[in-house]
């Protein structure tokens, strides 16, 4: 049943089958990485960081939510169906096939997938996070929210890193990769190759014997710090185009730290002061 003319949504469409074509085609975009490139949309898990993506300027294409997130959030449902072009509205049953999450919100949003930065940007920065072939999407979220907190300038993924824009990593990065300047690298040896060449320090994250500490690293110049893969690190290709390889000072008995862990202290000590 569709319905028209309130003040509160522009279209609103009640959904009460589990074989509705639209519910099935938003399971794919949640699911599938090529879904979300071929309509070139993002769905983003969460009645909050629905609001903050249009505060910060980003159309709602669509917005579903269920009977109950409706009836408990009145405000945020009139907010979010009042922007929204379409307004799909849910039996609860649907929360548990949309979202990852043992307890989801009942809340979510489709929006037009950000546009990728080209290097080129990357270099006019200051301090860039490098993601390589970091596979969690718990911890690639978390590195570029803590980059955008600590006024990192971009971000450089490697594109066999976990999908920026599936629901998980978006939740986790809390919208910081729709806000600052991303760039998907193919080839990231040559990425960094070039990056090198317009004057950045490229610092690779190594437990190794060639390594300095963090705290040896000059802070005056421009700084990309590249964090690798949760288990076997950053590629010895990669490590070898890289100025310098750091490492983390830590106490007796511990050798590593959680991928995410490492970048946020490394990029702490290497932030521009």
């Amino acid at each position: 049943m569709q319905r028209g003319g309130s003040e509160q949504y522009r279209s609103m469409i009640e959904i009460r089958s589990k074989n509705n074509e639209r519910l099935k085609a938003l399971l794919e975009l949640a699911r599938s990485r090529k879904e979300r490139e071929k309509r070139g949309c993002v769905l983003v898990d969460g009645g909050k960081l629905c609001i903050d993506a249009v505060e910060t300027g980003h159309e709602l294409l669509e917005l579903w939510i269920t009977d109950t997130a409706s009836s408990r959030d009145p405000a945020l449902f009139k907010r979010l169906s009042s922007v929204a072009d379409e307004t799909f509205l849910l039996q609860d049953f649907a929360a548990e096939k949309i979202s990852d999450l043992k307890a989801p919100q009942g809340v979510w949003g489709v929006f037009q997938l950000p546009e990728h930065a080209e290097l080129e940007s990357l270099i006019k920065g200051r301090r860039i996070l490098g993601i390589c072939e970091v596979q969690n999407p718990e911890n690639v979220g978390a590195m570029i929210r803590t980059a955008s907190a600590l006024g990192y300038d971009g971000i450089l993924v490697s594109a066999d890193s976990a999908d920026l824009w599936s629901p998980r990593v978006i939740r986790a990065g809390a919208l910081a990769q729709f806000n600052m300047p991303v760039c998907i690298a193919d080839d990231l040896v040559s990425a960094v190759k070039q990056m090198n060449a317009s004057g950045f320090v490229s610092c690779a994250s190594a437990l190794d014997k060639t390594a300095c500490s963090v705290s040896e690293v000059r802070k005056d110049g421009k700084i990309l710090l590249l964090v690798g893969n949760e288990g076997h690190g950053i590629q010895k290709e990669l490590l070898d185009v890289c100025a310098e390889r750091v490492y983390l000072p830590m106490s007796h008995g511990v050798d590593s730290l959680n991928a995410n862990a490492a970048a946020a202290i490394l990029m702490w000590e290497l932030r521009e002061i």
